[in-house]
């Protein structure tokens, strides 16, 4: 089993006195990549480092703005051909890691910047590692992938292999880095992300919402929260949907994370769906929280996740879930959540059409599995995650050091 870091309260010193400061750099994507999960942890551990200035850290956030060279292209991962993501990721990012020489520790967030461990003092860096599809290549597994060159991979993993410590949001992930030998079970650590919504959304936020979505109240609008990437199987999302509009003349597909592929627009066509498909822009926090609330249900159709954010946000929000059968979803969500094979469109359209007749015909049972839902969102809290990566870094550096 992996490391369990340790507890946040472990990191200040036997007679009460605060732990002395360490200044870390928090090496965040750039943010015109445009994936807001890896942009939302390292907002949510700068921000909490510096509400709890008990957790003695003091965080520096490396962020430097991508420099594009190519023009932007349709079929582009976000937008950004990869002629840019390689030059900004593997040497304009890595040119402007000496600014910041004296942190004490060096925290990668996002594992597809694993690469930047080879620049940084041994023993002195840990990398976050959500999934491990940026080394599907390397490992030879037919899906996944980053997409870039195999020599671009290999310095990702050698990446990987020199930080000191390897932090985990699951349980599932950990495993997987071990299975494949990535990383030595030794230096891997779970520490489960956090979530920032909550069940009462800000009224701004719900003007906003009823604004994009119209007044009233929807009662067989599913939402799906992610990207439009393969593993998040919108094939069976689209599918099920079609499945459901049939039952539920006012159903709506309510998406979050970016516009469909041209083969996923083509598939909504044709099984007549399209016009009742919502593709909502990029949404700040508070909206996406009242999203949440207002949405009937959320439905994750992903073959292969790290930890599944939108599934915790959801439970967070006291919006029931339905998932693919999948350990880290399981992990993730417990018995709050409903679970469905992935490859079975009519279980999945039968669960789906089921809670929807639940919330509408049986309003007891489905305030009872909203319950049950807020209860084990509130399991995930940015502010807990804080204070585990605070004691994960003093194992990275445990000598006292004096204030600065």
């Amino acid at each position: 089993m992996p490391l369990q870091v340790e507890a946040p309260e472990q990191v200040t010193h036997e007679a009460g006195r605060a732990a002395p400061r360490a200044r870390v750099a928090v090496l965040a994507d750039m943010l015109e990549e445009q994936w807001p999960s890896m942009d939302l942890v390292a907002d949510s551990l700068v921000r909490e480092f510096r509400r709890q200035p008990e957790l003695g850290i003091e965080p520096l956030l490396v962020r430097p703005p991508l420099i594009r060279v190519s023009a932007p292209w349709r079929g582009a991962p976000h937008g950004v051909p990869t002629p840019d993501r390689v030059l900004n990721r593997f040497w304009l990012y890595r040119r402007s890691l000496p600014r910041w020489s004296d942190a004490d520790v060096f925290h990668v967030v996002d594992h597809s910047y694993a690469h930047l461990a080879n620049h940084l003092p041994p023993g002195r860096c840990v990398v976050t590692c959500h999934d491990i599809d940026a080394f599907a290549s390397h490992l030879g597994h037919a899906s996944g992938g980053s997409g870039l060159p195999a020599f671009l991979v290999r310095r990702l993993v050698t990446g990987l292999r020199r930080a000191a410590l390897v932090a985990c949001p699951s349980e599932s992930t950990a495993e997987a880095l071990a299975a494949s030998g990535l990383v030595p079970r030794p230096r891997l650590v779970i520490v489960r992300n956090g979530v920032d919504i909550g069940p009462m959304p800000q009224p701004r936020a719900i003007e906003l919402t009823q604004h994009l979505l119209g007044a009233g109240t929807h009662l067989a609008d599913v939402l799906h929260v992610g990207s439009a990437i393969p593993r998040k199987r919108l094939d069976i999302l689209i599918e099920l949907f079609a499945g459901v509009a049939r039952e539920f003349p006012d159903a709506r597909l309510l998406r979050v994370g970016g516009v469909f592929t041209a083969a996923q627009e083509r598939l909504a066509t044709q099984l007549g769906v399209r016009h009742r498909i919502m593709v909502l822009p990029s949404l700040d926090r508070d909206t996406l929280a009242a999203l949440y609330n207002r949405a009937a249900l959320l439905v994750a159709t992903s073959e292969r996740e790290g930890f599944g954010l939108p599934v915790a946000e959801a439970l967070a929000a006291g919006t029931p879930v339905i998932a693919t059968d999948l350990p880290v979803f399981r992990e993730v969500a417990g018995s709050a959540a409903s679970y469905v094979p992935l490859e079975d469109r009519g279980a999945w359209t039968a669960r789906v059409v089921s809670h929807l007749t639940e919330r509408r015909e049986r309003p007891d049972l489905w305030s009872r599995r909203r319950s049950a839902a807020r209860e084990r969102g509130a399991a995930f809290s940015w502010a807990r995650h804080a204070g585990e990566m605070a004691a994960l870094y003093r194992r990275v550096l445990p000598a006292p050091r004096d204030n600065r």
